[in-house]
């Protein structure tokens, strides 16, 4: 039985390659006679037959064969002697089976056509030919098998695939019921390389490359795709996508009804869920309910159960096989739609987030590379708000006791002003000012909501749409600071220290939301070349108004701020410093521990005039403009 299941191997295999060479024909003749010409020369070389000789003799087509085939070989007579093989008795036939009718003499096949399939296709000499011409003859014998006893179990023939399949063997024919196995074995053969091929040809290759390449593994369609995407790579999704699944995987599911039509699976292509349930869609269904969910915007392709069943998506690979190449396309573009999509929104997020740190868009173009800085005077409508803060009427009484050089004015007039461009002084005061931001928003988790910063009313409405880029939610405000003409220049370049600041609420920096507050603080600028370093920045395209004095308006981020009258408690009482004089006490109640961001100093206990808001930490002050005044 060994010897009879090895034959019917041997011979539908011999059936799948007359197949694969009958589609090679059709496609490509030439590269088929150039193999059948190699198989022939071979043929005739193991027969004992010279190199020269068989070369002439194919080269002049049958007729040359023929010829040459008349002479005896040079080496030998070139053929065997049969060996006749007996094989034991056949048991008789299950009780129910269908028995065939019995044979004179049992059928004989002649596998001596195996010598030219096992022979090599190239040639290394006359002699190396012989000899491997001898040894396959001798490795593979003309056999006479009987295969009778495949009638039994033999299918009905289909159709006249293999008839002639006796006929070309030689010795006796093939009984009907070996026939009919034959024919059954090769006719599922061919529909499977038919159906490898035209998988293959769906992948886009042509009928060239899919015929050379089957030709090249033997029929073999796993091997075939391998030589392909070796020597044909392809770029794309679909593509692919289309590769991944050139495996066939349709299957035809018993037992299950479909989900969505309840339709019967038995003899229907559909596909089942990555769930254990298993769920059973039919493919009309499938294509259906893949259209809908492409029109949603869905890509990922769950079980229609879902979210009941708890299945994974579906791979592209395996949706492939079961949808229509429309409906598959409009899929993968739904696919790239929506990743365009998620690409512009995070890319919308990393621009809002790099703009928390850029610089306010309406400054001009950044300095050269030599100047980590620049001084540009302001534009028409900033100064109309500027003017109007510096012509505020005082809200007290000017002068007092900290007044370094005083005066018998009453009142403020804009002289000059401009904007300072500092980027990198702006880029850590953004980052300290977000820091805050998402501390602000602890605290008000926990409970602990940070009150709201104010100025008085007339320094806020004068400001009018300088405040629009203000950041509420750190409680950022535009404060003044005032200053001498001697330092100005080191609080452009690096901006204001709370180390060189002092006073009874420590050493920070001060501010107030009153000119005349800051007006205690300033010394005169005369004249034009009386600071001359500074001259130089300030008035290369304006003119020196003569008789002024500077204020910074600096941007300041406040925070969580609390409130003292006397410069030692709060207004519940406790201590305001955890560490006197440098450092705010810690928020109350906050997990981590975190101190106040800001101290406002009101009136009605160590000061009486001016309120004042102090900072101890300068990376929360950015000096935005400076303002050149004249006393009046």
């Amino acid at each position: 039985h060994i010897g009879q299941r090895q034959s019917l191997s041997c011979l539908a295999r011999w059936a799948a390659q007359r197949s694969v060479a009958a589609t090679m024909a059709s496609v490509h003749s030439d590269a088929l006679d150039a193999r059948r010409q190699r198989i022939l020369a071979s043929q005739l070389k193991s027969m004992g037959y010279g190199a020269a000789e068989v070369d002439a003799a194919v080269a002049l087509g049958a007729e040359g064969v023929a010829s040459l085939r008349a002479l005896p070989p040079p080496t030998g007579s070139g053929t065997l002697p049969d060996v006749q093989y007996e094989p034991p008795p056949a048991p008789p036939p299950p009780v129910g089976t269908m028995s065939l009718p019995s044979q004179s003499q049992p059928p004989a096949v002649d596998l001596g056509w195996l010598a030219s399939l096992a022979a090599p296709e190239q040639e290394c000499g006359a002699t190396a030919s012989a000899s491997r011409g001898q040894r396959a003859r001798a490795a593979v014998p003309s056999v006479e098998v009987d295969l009778s006893w495949m009638g039994c179990t033999a299918p009905q023939p289909s159709s006249g695939t293999v008839a002639s399949l006796a006929g070309s063997s030689s010795g006796a024919g093939v009984s009907s019921g070996a026939r009919h196995s034959f024919e059954a074995v090769a006719t599922a053969q061919q529909q499977e390389q038919q159906g490898g091929r035209q998988r293959l040809l769906d992948l886009g290759y042509s009928k060239m490359q899919v015929a050379l390449a089957l030709d090249e593994s033997s029929g073999d369609v796993d091997g075939a795709l391998q030589y392909l995407q070796q020597s044909n790579p392809r770029v794309g999704a679909a593509a692919s996508l289309a590769v991944a699944s050139a495996a066939p995987t349709r299957a035809i599911v018993v037992g299950q009804n479909c989900i969505l039509c309840a339709a019967d699976s038995t003899g229907v292509e559909g596909l089942t869920c990555l769930a254990e349930d298993s769920h059973f869609v039919c493919n009309p269904c499938f294509v259906q309910f893949a259209k809908e969910q492409s029109k949603e915007g869905t890509i990922d392709l769950r079980c229609p159960a879902a979210p009941r069943c708890k299945c994974r998506p579906w791979p592209y690979a395996k949706i492939a096989q079961h949808l229509p190449d429309h409906a598959f396309g409009e899929l993968v573009s739904c696919r790239e739609r929506q990743r365009e999509r998620a690409l512009k929104e995070r890319e919308d997020r990393l621009r809002a987030e790099a703009s928390r740190f850029a610089a306010p868009s309406y400054w001009s173009d950044a300095p050269p590379a030599t100047h980590r800085w620049k001084v540009v005077p302001v534009g028409r409508s900033e100064w109309a708000a500027l003017a109007k803060v510096v012509a505020l009427p005082p809200g007290n009484s000017l002068g007092g006791r900290d007044q370094r050089l005083a005066g018998s004015h009453s009142s403020f007039r804009l002289g000059q002003a401009w904007r300072i461009e500092n980027r990198g002084l702006f880029a850590k005061y953004a980052a300290e000012r977000q820091r805050l931001k998402s501390i602000i928003a602890a605290c008000t988790a926990q409970g602990k909501r940070a009150s709201k910063a104010k100025v008085r009313d007339s320094f806020w409405k004068a400001l009018g749409n300088l405040t629009s880029g203000l950041d509420s939610d750190v409680n950022e405000l535009y404060l003044t600071h005032g200053t001498k003409p001697d330092v100005v220049l080191s609080v452009i370049s690096g901006g204001l220290n709370e180390r060189y600041s002092g006073g009874i609420f420590g050493h920070g920096t001060y501010f107030a939301e009153d000119l005349g507050k800051n007006d205690q603080y300033v010394t005169e600028d005369s004249k034009f070349g009386d600071h001359s370093e500074l001259h130089k920045e300030l008035y290369q395209r304006v003119r020196h108004p003569g008789k002024v004095y500077y204020v910074f308006l600096c941007r300041v981020a406040f925070g969580h701020f609390c409130v003292t009258k006397d410069a030692r408690t709060d207004e519940s009482g406790a201590s305001i410093w955890s560490s006197a004089q440098r450092e705010l006490a810690y928020i109350p109640g906050l997990c981590p521990p975190e101190p106040f961001h800001g101290l406002l100093g009101e009136t009605g206990g160590s000061i009486q005039r001016y309120r004042e808001f102090i900072t101890f930490h300068g990376d929360r002050i950015y000096p935005e403009y400076l303002l050149a005044y004249h006393r009046c």
